[in-house]
């Protein structure tokens, strides 16, 4: 379990039993290590000790997420909600996938948000406007890579989905100051009549997506209310797909060419 504050992570495993008893066995069982999705640093060296300590990973997933109502900026300038949400992600996969690849089976699995029908503007990929079309734009994002991913990975055994977990009761929106945009979120809520929904709920639908078996999976899919869905159209277009994987590409000083970065592992 990659997670950027290492306490909470430990407290978390030990609530649910993971860490009793003997150190080295429980390790075995759960390892805690830290990732700061906000840091290209960070995740280039979670990365890298992963790859070396574990040969194989067979599912991958992409749940990390945040939203504010304070303006700022990742380690490397990018806004938060977009680095986090999505650019980090993307980062993290990216690394990862010579593992992926060499691991029978393999599966992606990003966890979009039921606000993914914020279009994501080209001319300003690093979403500054606002908080929410911030926040809606990483998901719709976390979508479109998932999409694209899976055009890229066809001819492997390696897929890729994302999902909607539903409207989870936790602590996400806690730092959240701005009152105009708790009051936006409060008013969403009740117009479309949703229920919140405790954390271990919210977790069936990632479970969902990696119990499921390969010929039952959409490969690039969406997945809400347990059962394939359909994003908007512009989370679904080729072009604006493959348009923000080459954008995330330069971002991250990565080739776009996929096959070059396996090549070179």
């Amino acid at each position: 379990m990659a997670c950027r504050n290492l306490e909470k992570g430990e407290r978390l495993m030990e609530s649910e039993g993971m860490l009793e008893g003997d150190r080295e066995e429980s390790e075995r069982r759960c390892q805690v290590m830290h990732l700061d999705l906000a840091s290209m640093k960070s995740v280039r060296k979670f990365a890298e000790v992963i790859a070396k300590r574990h040969g194989t990973i067979n599912v991958l997933i992409n749940n990390a997420g945040v939203l504010t109502g304070v303006k700022a900026d990742t380690e490397d300038g990018h806004e938060i909600h977009f680095g986090v949400n999505y650019l980090g992600h993307f980062y993290l996969t990216y690394l990862l996938l010579p593992t992926l690849m060499t691991s029978f089976p393999a599966r992606i699995i990003n966890v979009a948000s039921h606000v993914e029908s914020f279009p994501v503007d080209f001319n300003e990929l690093n979403c500054r406007k606002s908080y929410l079309n911030a926040y809606g734009r990483s998901k719709a994002c976390n979508i479109m890579f998932t999409v694209h991913l899976a055009k890229l990975l066809k001819n492997t055994h390696v897929k890729t989905c994302s999902l909607h977990p539903g409207y989870v009761a936790t602590n996400l929106a806690a730092d959240v100051q701005d009152t105009c945009l708790l009051r936006s979120i409060k008013c969403y809520m009740t117009c479309t009549c949703k229920k919140l929904v405790k954390p271990d709920e919210g977790a069936m639908m990632t479970m969902m997506c990696c119990e499921m078996v390969d010929e039952e999976m959409e490969n690039g899919g969406f997945y809400r209310d347990s059962m394939l869905s359909k994003p908007p159209k512009h989370c679904r277009d080729a072009m604006r797909c493959e348009k923000l994987w080459k954008g995330s590409c330069e971002m991250c000083h990565l080739p776009e060419d996929l096959r070059l970065h396996l090549l070179q592992k």
